[in-house]
């Protein structure tokens, strides 16, 4: 990494006294082999800038190295984020195996780490994702599990990024509570709000096939 001006957040700064789970900070990120011209850390996460206006590409980010961090593209920008805590991967794997255990037809349900390809500058990996089927990459359904850190990120700039890929379903799931949001694709191109079930309330679904658990459940 080379060119680097960093830009700390107060979430960034907390003690970095647990290896895994913690804020990023730089030295975290000097395995990334390409040159960097500004990194930036928000809610615990880093944002790696180029130093071509032009931005980072996908066939950069095959370069990231193969650790237990999360690297993503958003418009051009590298964004890492630090290993999920043990609420976090429950849910993960405990929601995985409810939609797979309700599939039907050629749908097949994974979870991260998978890379999902939306734009040459785009590229995901949602914690839990449904496909068409086995050869095609962009999902029907994106799920993205809330952590401690990265909240806005998840909330925002990934809700907008797979709403503009016409990702027909999203939902967030925030542990701390429990809950679902549920977003669904409208006839604008937009995502509308469709539901919000929090703790022992039944979630039943119809898409992308259907699926009835409850929050609560996920945390067990």
């Amino acid at each position: 990494m080379t060119a680097v001006a960093v830009n700390r957040d107060p979430v960034a700064q907390e003690p970095q006294d647990r290896p895994l789970g913690r804020p990023l900070d730089i030295t975290g990120l000097v395995e990334w082999p390409l040159p960097v011209g500004r990194v930036d850390f928000d809610e615990g996460l880093a944002y790696l800038h180029a130093v071509d206006p032009g931005g980072y590409t996908t066939d950069h980010l095959d370069q990231a190295p193969d650790d237990w961090r999360r690297w993503e593209l958003l418009d051009g920008v590298v964004v890492v984020s630090p290993a999920p805590g043990y609420d976090h991967q429950r849910v993960v794997i405990r929601l995985g195996a409810i939609l797979l255990a309700a599939e039907q037809g050629l749908k097949r349900t994974l979870v991260a780490p998978f890379d999902v390809p939306v734009s040459l500058k785009k590229r995901f990996q949602p914690d839990v994702l449904v496909l068409p089927d086995r050869e095609t990459r962009l999902p029907l359904l994106a799920v993205e599990v809330l952590s401690r850190y990265g909240r806005r990120y998840d909330t925002e700039e990934k809700r907008v990024a797979y709403q503009n890929a016409g990702i027909r379903s999203y939902w967030i799931v925030d542990p701390k509570v429990p809950s679902v949001t549920v977003h669904l694709l409208g006839g604008n191109g937009c995502y509308d709000v469709v539901a919000t079930i929090r703790g022992d309330e039944p979630c039943e679904l119809a898409e992308p096939f259907p699926v009835a658990f409850r929050p609560a459940d996920l945390l067990t």
